[in-house]
């Protein structure tokens, strides 16, 4: 249940723009990683009536629809600065997001491998595959399929499986004509000032967005 009313509340989130703040969602979606589930799942079904009810005649902010991709968005600032250039993020592959989200395992058969089909449904992640080409066409599809216009790759420094999947990744988002930006962060870093300034670089340069 838990998960079936976070994928409900990012999909209001994306028919209404601005309704919750890019930080404000996957805050709410972290919170279910620490808090006990049946008080999680308590607290956010008034959250759901209200967006649901929000939702109505609701008139959009102005942003643009975004992927992210990659491990995990550290630090969470990186969403804060999201918001600011108008990006709306309507889809993703974290696994601190929709890997958790969607793909339930199925109630019925050996629930051992119920769980690892489930785990081998999920779009592509990147330490652990057993398709190199699903490294950029899950992305790909994620990007045609919820009518983005950016892609952002959280990149972090050091982490070699990224180092291994990122020029197979931008080689194939210059060829099917996605704009992409490779945002490099690392854990705790609180040096956001020069990402802060490619993320609006890139925005202005390839969405004409100041």
């Amino acid at each position: 249940e838990n998960r079936r009313l976070l994928a409900q509340l990012y999909d209001i989130k994306r028919r209404a723009p601005g309704i919750l703040s890019n930080r404000e969602f996957f805050d709410v979606v972290k919170a279910a990683f620490f808090m006990d589930r049946a008080e999680h799942t308590k607290l956010l079904k008034p959250l759901l009536q209200w967006a649901e009810a929000e939702a109505e005649g609701w008139k959009a902010k102005d942003s643009f629809p975004a992927v992210v991709a990659g491990i995990v968005v550290e630090p969470p600032q990186i969403y804060d600065i999201f918001d600011e250039v108008g990006a709306n993020i309507v889809a993703d592959n974290l696994p601190t997001a929709s890997r958790y989200i969607y793909f339930p395992a199925s109630e019925e058969g050996d629930p051992i491998e119920a769980l690892a089909e489930r785990h081998v449904s999920r779009p592509n992640f990147s330490p652990i595959n057993d398709q190199v080409e699903r490294v950029y066409t899950d992305l790909i599809e994620l990007y045609r399929g919820y009518g983005a216009r950016a892609l952002f790759y959280i990149h972090i420094q050091y982490c070699e499986s990224q180092d291994y999947d990122l020029p197979d990744i931008k080689r194939k988002m210059r060829e099917e004509g996605i704009p992409m930006l490779v945002v490099e962060t690392e854990y705790q870093t609180t040096h956001l000032a020069l990402m802060k300034t490619r993320i609006e670089a890139f925005c202005e340069a390839v969405l004409g967005r100041v």
